[in-house]
């Protein structure tokens, strides 16, 4: 069990997908022995924004903005964010980011 965990010291895996999107795996059931949370990092390139808003029926989720501007759109309205904002998804919500800027948009979840 790690309780734990340097940034810099865990990988980032790129999602096979058109648009780049990256995540660093921090906190989980099979890293921390976690039972009902996970924590990691959220990265997306400039311009870029996921193919598809995705649902998860039973869990919270919770979002800082670490760097970038983008929209994080929950059950088809848009809602714009930036750099120090916490951001809060609750179960079943169908929920998608796009970076807005120029640089790339980091989020801690």
């Amino acid at each position: 069990m790690k309780r734990f965990v340097k940034s810099s010291e865990v990988p980032a895996y790129e999602s096979p997908t058109s648009e780049h999107r990256r995540f660093k795996l921090f906190i989980e059931r099979d890293i921390s022995g976690t039972k009902a949370v996970s924590c990691g990092e959220f990265i997306l390139p400039p311009k870029a924004a996921q193919p598809k808003a995705k649902a998860f029926p039973e869990t919270e989720k919770i979002f800082y903005v670490l760097s970038g501007r983008g929209i994080l759109a929950i059950d088809g309205m848009d809602h714009e964010i930036e750099q120090g904002m916490a951001l809060y998804v609750a179960p079943g919500e169908a929920h998608a980011f796009a970076n807005t800027g120029s640089d790339e948009l980091r989020l801690l979840w």
